[in-house]
């Protein structure tokens, strides 16, 4: 079995390893601010109106965009924390063993509390809409 990771895959690592090691100790806005990295660009929240719209590439236009399906997808992020970043921090660090051992640790409370379903989707709901927040319409 190969134990590298996918180019893409350690590229997504590097980018989200500064939000766990400074938002650790609150999963619900880590969450936010990961979901923004994936999605920024293609989705929005118009404050005015309190309406999200999603970029279709396809028809070049904002279309309305129902949030909580990203929310409903959380569970993806289960893999990514159990598995994908642990072996991230273990080939692809210079980090001591002392900061992979604590990232280690932030990692695995992160994919269990996904697991146990005791993040707030609602408290990742705020985060977003001041994430993607926009207050001209589209």
């Amino acid at each position: 079995m190969d134990n590298n990771l996918d180019e893409s895959l350690v590229i997504y690592c590097n980018k989200i390893l500064p939000f766990i090691n400074d938002f650790y100790s609150n999963i619900e806005y880590l969450l936010a601010l990961i979901i923004r990295e994936i999605r920024t660009n293609d989705i929005v929240y118009i404050n005015l109106n309190r309406i999200w719209y999603e970029y279709d590439k396809e028809n070049r236009k904002w279309k309305k965009f129902n949030f909580n399906e990203v929310l409903d997808k959380l569970n993806r992020f289960i893999n990514i924390f159990d598995e994908i970043f642990i072996k991230y921090l273990n080939l692809y660090t210079t980090l001591n063993d002392t900061n992979k051992s604590r990232l280690r640790n932030i990692s695995k409370k992160i994919a269990r509390s996904l697991k146990n379903e005791s993040v707030s989707k609602d408290r990742i709901y705020e985060y977003c809409c001041k994430l993607f927040s926009v207050s001209d319409s589209i």
